[in-house]
């Protein structure tokens, strides 16, 4: 298990920016976040060679990349919708080869107002194609993995879990996987242990990990160590099934710009299961008020059983 953050704390930066911050702070991997004008080069001013060449210079790497959440056309068929979505994904799977990225992160559109996922064929009625999407992904190298969503997110799919499990079981294990969002599962009012319990954890890729409140179901992205999320619990989960894959901090900054994000980096610091993938900087050695092993003797570990649905596991 490996930490790379998330470019979503400096969204409002332009890429070559939020790069920059980033490897101030030490982060070595990097995950280009939903924000189009991070993920879809026509948005640059810079051309994805200059992006490449950077992200060079400053020593990190590209670890992922968020396909992007654009605005839906209205009055468009199902069809055209899945087209465009999915040549959207075939577009972040070409920058993922590109910049050496192993997968790209995806959410799953429902193209009808509501879906059955007991009834076959699931794969019909979601956007992207993914069986298309999986046979170009194998062509570049790079993997799929499937996010679960909060259920504020009207028509995507993967509030629950499990429903995410379904979609990737069909699919080629070495193309495709899951990102499971422990704050999407909190948003969505699911223990995140007990998602990770219902999935086969040989299909998860990667982790998104921000923090949020048990009785809020808000998607809020707060600092890890400052929710509910029992994160100790969380990784001793992790390693009892050998993880190994990325654990990506997804935070949103308020009007402190760069407090979340290094008061998460903090917080992991202080748990010593990180130590020698988080490299000191002047940043993070400067200690920010309510941080780290302060915060978390604060909080203390949450009580998982607080969240307020049960999960249905697979069968």
């Amino acid at each position: 298990m490996y930490i790379v953050c998330s470019t979503l704390p400096f969204r409002e930066k332009a890429l070559p920016e939020a790069l920059r911050k980033l490897a101030h702070l030490g982060v070595k991997r990097v995950e280009l976040c939903v924000e189009p004008h991070h993920s879809i080069p026509e948005h640059w001013k810079e051309s994805p060679e200059q992006i490449l060449r950077l992200v060079n210079r400053l020593g990190i790497k590209v670890n992922s990349i968020h396909v992007p959440l654009t605005q839906e056309p209205s009055k468009i068929s199902h069809d055209e919708l899945q087209r465009i979505s999915t040549q959207q994904t075939q577009k972040t799977i070409d920058l993922a080869a590109f910049c050496g990225a192993s997968f790209i992160v995806q959410h799953v559109r429902l193209l009808g107002n509501s879906m059955d996922l007991r009834q076959p064929p699931i794969l019909a009625g979601i956007a992207p194609n993914l069986k298309e999407a999986a046979r170009y992904a194998a062509t570049k190298g790079v993997k799929l993995a499937l996010e679960n969503v909060p259920t504020s997110l009207a028509r995507m799919l993967g509030a629950n879990p499990k429903e995410v499990m379904d979609v990737v079981n069909p699919l080629p294990p070495e193309t495709v996987g899951i990102c499971m969002d422990v704050a999407h599962c909190v948003a969505s009012g699911y223990d995140p242990l007990d998602a990770l319990d219902s999935i086969d954890i040989h299909r998860l890729v990667s982790i998104h990990a921000g923090d949020n409140f048990s009785n809020q179901l808000i998607d809020q992205h707060l600092p890890i160590g400052s929710g509910d999320i029992p994160w100790e619990k969380l990784f001793d989960t992790l390693e009892s099934h050998g993880f190994q894959g990325s654990f990506v901090i997804e935070v949103a900054e308020g009007e402190e710009k760069g407090k979340a994000l290094t008061d998460s980096l903090d917080y992991l610091r202080d748990l010593d299961r990180f130590v020698p993938t988080l490299k000191a900087s002047p940043m993070l050695d400067s200690r920010m008020p309510f941080s780290g092993r302060a915060r978390k003797e604060v909080k203390g570990t949450a009580d998982h059983k607080s969240f307020s649905k049960p999960l249905v596991t697979n069968t």
